[in-house]
């Protein structure tokens, strides 16, 4: 049976550098969030922070980049707007 891991990495499209980059983006962070306009940031292990201007699903390899990221089991946080305010979508 395989992995989480090696079903993601293995899936139709996956763009192995961004899958990898992914994994070791997910490895060394605490959590990542997605923000509201689709931009990634990440609360890493040792204390820093890390952001992009990558929208997830809009610049090249960034659904690749995410599917490993979701392969390492770290959280992710997803926040979209509603309405006056933020809500946070999943956990």
């Amino acid at each position: 049976m395989q992995t989480l891991n090696e079903l993601l990495k293995n899936a139709s499209g996956v763009d192995q550098d961004n899958f990898e980059r992914g994994v070791k983006t997910g490895n060394e962070a605490e959590s990542v969030s997605i923000a509201v306009n689709n931009v990634w940031g990440a609360r890493m292990k040792n204390g820093g922070h890390c952001s992009s201007y990558e929208k997830i699903g809009y610049h090249a390899g960034s659904v690749s980049f995410l599917l490993g990221i979701v392969s390492t089991h770290c959280p992710v946080h997803v926040y979209r707007n509603e309405y006056s305010g933020y809500r946070l979508l999943c956990n």
